[in-house]
């Protein structure tokens, strides 16, 4: 944002030419869905912290609508921008535009997958949680005994360093 600044404060009159081409009602509307989506989550983690875990997995739903509307919102939002002319290489606003905001989207898609990650464990805590059972390796020593915990522990280990390994090489 610092960098935006500093551009903004070399042209001012360019970057004031240039916003008016941005359309306020997406703005206002992005940023309405933006701030719903974290009161849904801040109720979520409530619910979750209280074991209300069907009242979670809504509220969680419910912020991954949010996050869909979001990113649909400046897919439609961006196509009008490039339709009308205003593409990354314009001028210096518009490629702080979208680079400003493609982080925006970047960070929804990213949440995508932690909010998957909440569900799972909403879904499956609630199990483990009746079964007085915390991981994987718990469940199988009640349900198969101690030698199997220890096998599917170190299988687990082993797939992660795997899978640790491989994401590794391909940097």
């Amino acid at each position: 944002f610092i960098i935006y600044m500093l551009y903004r404060m070399h042209d001012p009159e360019l970057f004031l030419r240039s916003q008016e081409h941005l359309n306020q009602n997406f703005g206002v509307a992005n940023t309405l869905i933006l701030l719903t989506s974290s009161w849904f989550i801040a109720r979520c983690v409530q619910a979750a912290r209280e074991n209300r875990c069907e009242i979670a997995l809504r509220q969680v739903f419910l912020t991954l609508l949010c996050g869909v509307l979001f990113v649909a919102s400046k897919m439609i939002e961006w196509s009008m921008k490039v339709r009308d002319g205003f593409e990354f290489s314009t001028n210096e606003f518009f490629w702080f535009y979208y680079f400003l905001t493609g982080i925006h989207v970047l960070h929804v898609l990213i949440g995508f997958a932690f909010l998957g990650v909440v569900v799972y464990q909403l879904l499956f805590a609630r199990l483990f949680y009746r079964m007085n059972l915390l991981t994987i390796g718990d469940f199988y020593r009640q349900r198969y005994g101690k030698g199997v915990e220890v096998l599917t522990s170190l299988a687990i280990t082993a797939s992660y360093l795997g899978w640790t390994s491989a994401q590794m090489v391909a940097l």
